[in-house]
């Protein structure tokens, strides 16, 4: 079976479909939707990735003037936002000073799509959201809205940093219904 999904993933990255997923890739590590839920992580364990899904038009996710923020190992979570809720993600170096970049994005709730086969989102977001590093506030932030009163979304969580950039972070989760 991993074998089978690292194919499909060879597919989508040369030919730029999506893959169809029916749960997340065994790389993507769940976190519980609640708030204050934290994981723990290494840039490390990640894989660099073809960046151009995220300035895509139905993505939107960053401009690829900003690409160089995001070039360096990727490594993916999963949640899940509740209907009428709102979250904020925080990426937090363990050094306190590595500059970590963070996206995330909302899709319908039977959607695994990751990148770069995720052909659009209803929303994504990205940080930093300008090419300005800021080395005195090296946590990185950002925030989803599920305004719907009946459906949840699936959410994937990426972390990244410029080429070059590895080290411990942790992923930090605030939830308000």
């Amino acid at each position: 079976m991993k074998l089978f999904i690292r194919l499909l993933t060879l597919v989508v990255t040369v030919f730029g479909a999506s893959a169809a997923y029916a749960a997340w890739p065994a790389d993507v590590t769940p976190i519980e939707a609640k708030n204050g839920a934290t994981v723990k992580g290494n840039l490390a364990k990640g894989k660099t990735i073809a960046l151009e899904w995220a300035w895509n038009s139905s993505m939107a996710c960053f401009t690829q003037p900003l690409s160089s923020n995001f070039q360096a190992n990727h490594v993916f979570y999963s949640t899940s936002i509740p209907p009428k809720s709102k979250m904020k993600l925080t990426v937090t170096p363990a050094d306190g000073k590595t500059e970590f970049t963070i996206y995330a994005y909302m899709i319908g709730e039977n959607n695994f799509a990751v990148p770069p086969g995720v052909p659009s989102a209803t929303t994504c977001e990205a940080g930093p959201d300008s090419g300005k590093p800021n080395k005195e506030k090296p946590s990185r932030s950002v925030k989803l809205n599920n305004p719907k009163t009946g459906n949840a979304f699936n959410v994937l969580i990426g972390i990244s940093g410029a080429k070059g950039v590895t080290g411990d972070y942790t992923v930090a989760m605030t939830l308000e219904k």
